[in-house]
């Protein structure tokens, strides 16, 4: 049975009036509705494809109405709640690697079908020649943080008590698609290896080279860390707690 795993970010935080502290816990299904608000505004502004495709905030919306309920109900994924005002400020859908292809699409908008099938061919191409069993690779498909907690080591902070429920669980490596810099820059941060590459400039969906756009970074990465053990796990003042 999975302990419930707390981390305190006081100090890095002090510096930000409404943010003194956050409190990372496994979301539950009374999270998701504030979950599915913050990471359709995170993606819908900042994450490289999505704004390529002109995705909007009711797009993600809806998208994330399909599927992040079914996610959190697995308990994998994390909530950083700040504890002055009760409010969801990061959160993480984590689910297990080998039902990642089971994402429901009916009623999305037809621009998410590119990031889809890039999406897909990271993990074709990580998974090529391996046997991916159930509870064998943790997961994480969306992180997202509140733009006023943005740039103090939340995202990087996030992943690190993910990694730790993924242990509870059992899961002993993770992976994630990481599309754009400052998100592959935290799990790089907290261990993880590039594995599988793809190019926004090279890439053609339907004949069109559909991220071309993409200025800030060159591509989405499959990253892995293949020893979850051995990542970069919270330091003394931040100590995961049961």
């Amino acid at each position: 049975m999975a302990t419930h795993t707390i981390m305190h970010a006081k100090d890095f935080l002090s510096s930000t009036p409404a943010m003194n502290s956050i409190r990372y816990s496994p979301a539950k299904p009374a999270d998701a509705d504030a979950i599915i608000r913050l990471l359709a505004q995170s993606f819908s502004e900042r994450e490289p494809p999505a704004v390529a495709m002109g995705l909007s905030f009711d797009d993600l919306h809806t998208f994330l109405q399909l599927n992040a309920p079914e996610i959190i109900s697995k308990g994998l994924s994390i909530a950083g709640r700040d504890e002055e005002h009760g409010q969801i400020v990061a959160a993480a859908l984590v689910s297990d690697f080998s039902v990642a292809s089971t994402i429901h699409v009916d009623g999305i908008h037809k621009n998410f079908l590119p990031i889809l099938s890039m999406l897909g061919a990271l993990d074709a191409g990580f998974s090529t020649g391996k046997t991916i069993l159930p509870g064998q690779y943790l997961h994480i498909f969306m992180l997202g943080v509140d733009q006023k907690a943005s740039g103090f080591g939340v995202g990087q902070r996030l992943i690190q008590v993910a990694l730790a429920q993924g242990l509870n669980h059992g899961f002993q490596s993770a992976v994630a698609e990481a599309t754009g810099g400052v998100s592959q820059h935290c799990f790089r941060k907290c261990g993880f290896v590039d594995r599988v590459k793809i190019s926004y400039r090279d890439y053609v969906y339907d004949k069109q080279k559909v991220f071309a756009s993409i200025r800030e970074n060159d591509g989405a990465i499959l990253m892995e860390l293949p020893a979850m053990g051995t990542g970069t796990m919270p330091q003394s003042g931040n100590q995961l707690k049961r």
